[in-house]
């Protein structure tokens, strides 16, 4: 399953434009860019306006209540994962979990092409174990993604589905964030520019939707 995206600050036509099926493949095959490692999830830009690399940088989402802080992070392959659990240890240990699905999903008699599943109160190191069993899929599925809040500290680790990490109201868990930020050498970096702000493709298989469907299981979430 693919699913072609683009980001509005490119206007340029689609570099994947006119490519055959082995050319895509081939261009699919190249996963290090320097010292970043892709996961199998995405597919960067056949032009690459952006190249992906290791980093965070600070910003802020707005809303209709106001500014949130958030730390963006992107990080090589080989420490995706172990950062991802590093860092969701600092949420705290009372949480609520959303796992979001863009596979296409049956619900009723209509099909979704997303969803949030929501599990509210799970104790963080019964959910980190679960979710260790399904490294895979939570680093492979570009149709994946989980994010784990707590309400009451008003913080919230994402894990998404271009293998991204956001760390939203950072500044409750600084001094924590950053150690860890350090310890796997993942540099500050303000100017640095993110896969999912170039047009890129989103990869999935059926043997990861087996997968996603066994750790809604697994995890006892509900819609």
């Amino acid at each position: 399953m693919r699913k072609p995206a683009q980001d509005k600050r490119f206007d340029a036509e689609n570099s994947f434009n006119g490519l055959d099926d082995e050319e895509f493949e081939t261009h699919a095959r190249i996963k290090r860019y320097g010292n970043f490692t892709l996961t199998d999830a995405i597919v960067p830009s056949y032009d690459l306006k952006v190249t992906p690399k290791t980093g965070f940088r600070r910003e802020f989402r707005r809303d209709g209540s106001g500014a949130t802080p958030v730390l963006s992070i992107s990080a090589s392959r080989e420490i995706i994962f172990d950062l991802f659990l590093e860092l969701a240890r600092i949420v705290g240990e009372l949480v609520d979990v959303v796992l979001e699905t863009s596979h296409h999903v049956k619900t009723g008699s209509s099909i979704r092409s997303h969803m949030d599943i929501h599990c509210d109160k799970m104790d963080i190191y019964v959910l980190l174990s679960l979710l260790c069993e399904f490294e895979e899929l939570l680093v492979n599925d570009g149709c994946t993604g989980i994010a784990i809040v707590n309400r009451k500290a008003q913080i919230e680790l994402q894990f998404d589905d271009h293998k991204l990490l956001y760390f939203f109201n950072w500044h409750a868990r600084e001094e924590e964030i950053f150690a860890v930020l350090e310890k796997y050498g993942v540099p500050y970096d303000q100017n640095m520019w993110l896969i999912n702000e170039a047009e890129h493709v989103h990869q999935s298989s059926d043997k990861l939707i087996a997968q996603f469907q066994q750790l809604k299981l697994e995890i006892g979430a509900d819609r």
